[in-house]
Order: structure tokens, then C-alpha cells, then sequence
């Protein structure tokens, strides 16, 4: 309700609203895609929020930057463009490969764990 909230109390024309959340819909598949699309939210920040639950809250990373919950997300990013010349976008292919074998073992554990009996 909160996003919303603006629009209905500044009664905004129905054509704004319908714009509104097209825009919110097209950026939820943009991040949950799984893919860097053009002109979209990075979907590895949100990926990486995913990962660590305790970061990149926000979309638009403004009050992740003020909370400073976006700290560790930046050091790892900075240290794999580090390793690849500057390039971010290698950076960002190799941050997210490491995100998805660091899923896979911990599902990989998950289901290990619940086949087994618990202890007594």
C-alpha cells in the first residue's frame, strides 16, 4: 500500500496509475529475471539481496547508501573488477556465478540434511 499511497492521495489521473505499475511490473521481471537487461535495474543486486538477505533492500540503492546496508555488496564487487582489469561486467558474470554455486552447495546441504533422521 505504501507505494501506491502518493498516487491516491495526490489523485493521480487513472492513466498515471495504470503507467505506474507497468513500470513496477516491468522492473520486478527485469530484477527476478535473472538477466542484465539494458535500460533495467541490475538483477545482481538483487540476486546478491537474494544471497545475503541483510542487503541491497532497495531498488534504486538510495537508502541502501544512506543505511549503509549496501556495504559488503560494493567491496565485492569492487575486488572482482579488481581481479578482471576493471571490467564490470566480468566482474558482475563472475559475482554472480559465485552467487549461484554458493546457492546450488547450499541447497545441495539442505537436502542432504532433511533425508537424514533428526538426532535424538
Amino acid at each position: 500500500m505504501p507505494i501506491v499511497l502518493g498516487l491516491f492521495l495526490l489523485g493521480s489521473h487513472w492513466s498515471l496509475i495504470i503507467m505506474y505499475f507497468c513500470d513496477l511490473e516491468i522492473g520486478t521481471l527485469c530484477t527476478h529475471s535473472g538477466y542484465n537487461i539494458p535500460y533495467c535495474h541490475r538483477s545482481l543486486t538483487h540476486d546478491y539481496h537474494h544471497y545475503s538477505f541483510n542487503e541491497n533492500f532497495g531498488p534504486a540503492g538510495i537508502l541502501d547508501a544512506i543505511y549503509g546496508t549496501s556495504k559488503n555488496f560494493h567491496r565485492v564487487m569492487a575486488e572482482a573488477q579488481a581481479r578482471n582489469g576493471g571490467d564490470y561486467h566480468r566482474a558482475a558474470q563472475e559475482v554472480m556465478s559465485a552467487i549461484a554455486k554458493l546457492e546450488f552447495e547450499r541447497e545441495e546441504r539442505e537436502s542432504t540434511n532433511a533425508d537424514k533422521p533428526p538426532k535424538q
